[in-house]
């Protein structure tokens, strides 16, 4: 009998003793573990002006990832963007956002920020200098569904540059609506910076449309016209010489990094529709279609430009190419050139062969 009694309870023992080493393994593992880790941060939404007086204000207490909603209204103040936020407006016809007096830009995103900026009009007021959209020094803008007007003599409606980068598509951009028609600039991607630049229709009457400048950028499904030396005050004299005259254009592209595309554009009353100078490698020119340009259709100065399936509609010329310090050349594939004064223009300066043009091409 006792034997019988006994032996249950050294089972019972035994299972405790195994609970035991289980439940002291699971304790040592959760001390070594530690709680549960948190969850990814929860993004707020911060309301202007229902929360925040300003757009700055709601920009300040903002962190990474937040959005900002702001409502329908005029909005007076200049925006500093360091911080990667989305900031959404109710609608470009509804909400205004206008520079203070003396401010020399409107939005500035920079510290390496990504900000999306969406659903605003704009409107710089200094009649000196000004950019309505500046993204530099490595930050990223996202610009879309904005009316821009750039305002003044000397004027960017959006620039990046300083080592930058930018989406921007479907914005109207307005380089002036001012009477003091200096240097302005409908998009300007500057300093080794990158953009993509699609679906935008920028306006002068201006100087360029969209400048490139030591950068690379993919251009397509723009429209863009008014622009020309001749709408400009600042730079004298105008005229088809790329020795002695300036020239305003729709695309201007100098001194490439060599992997832009300039594609499917539609350019009309400018000097020179897309004009390529000073080294620009590789650079895709197909699709445009350009109508009326004052001097050149297609431009290409001081380097090896190749074009295919442009459109050129009237003006002074077709394509022009000239050489003042690299023996330069235009090859063209299925390019259609139409009702212009004179298909092709040559220059070189002195000592320079003159330039040629080649390839496949429609004159009508």
């Amino acid at each position: 009998m006792s034997q019988y009694v006994l032996e249950p309870r050294s089972r019972v023992g035994a299972s405790c003793a195994f609970v035991f080493v289980i439940c002291s393994l699971l304790l040592t593992a959760f001390l070594a573990i530690g709680p549960a880790q948190a969850g990814p941060p929860k993004h707020a939404t911060l309301k202007v002006p229902s929360q925040y007086a300003t757009i700055q204000g709601a920009i300040n207490a903002a962190h990474a990832g937040d959005t900002i909603l702001v409502a329908a209204g005029t909005y007076t103040e200049s925006l500093v963007v360091n911080t990667s936020v989305t900031i959404l407006g109710a609608g470009a016809a509804k909400t205004f956002l206008q520079g203070p007096a003396g401010s020399d830009v409107l939005v500035s995103i920079g510290n390496g920020a990504t900000v999306t900026f969406s659903g605003f009009t704009v409107t710089t007021a200094n009649l000196l200098y000004a950019d309505a959209i500046f993204t530099h020094d490595g930050a990223k803008g996202i610009i879309y569904g904005n009316t821009i007007r750039a305002v003044g003599n000397n004027s960017i409606g959006i620039e990046v540059s300083y080592v930058s980068s930018a989406t921007i598509t479907g914005n109207l951009i307005i380089a002036t609506s001012s009477p003091y028609i200096g240097w302005q600039v409908g998009i300007a991607v500057l300093d080794l910076s990158q953009a993509t630049i699609t679906y935008n229709t920028i306006v002068g009457p201006g100087f360029e449309a969209i400048l490139l400048e030591a950068s690379t950028a993919t251009v397509s499904n723009n429209v863009m016209g008014d622009f020309s030396c001749f709408l400009s005050v600042a730079f004298t004299p105008c005229g088809t010489s790329w020795l002695n005259d300036y020239q305003g254009g729709g695309v201007v592209d100098y001194f490439d990094l060599g992997a832009s595309s300039i594609t499917n554009n539609l350019i009309y009353a400018v000097d020179d529709g897309v004009q390529m100078a000073g080294g620009s490698p590789g650079v895709v020119v197909n699709g445009n279609v350009v109508l009326g340009s004052a001097n050149y259709g297609l431009a290409c100065f001081d380097q090896v430009c190749a074009y295919s399936n442009d459109v050129l509609i009237g003006g002074q010329y077709g394509v022009g190419v000239a050489a003042t310090a690299v023996v330069t050349s235009a090859t063209l594939d299925h390019v259609t050139i139409a009702d212009v004064s004179t298909p092709f223009y040559y220059e070189a300066d002195f000592g320079m062969p003159t330039p040629t043009i080649g390839g496949t091409y429609t004159i009508l």
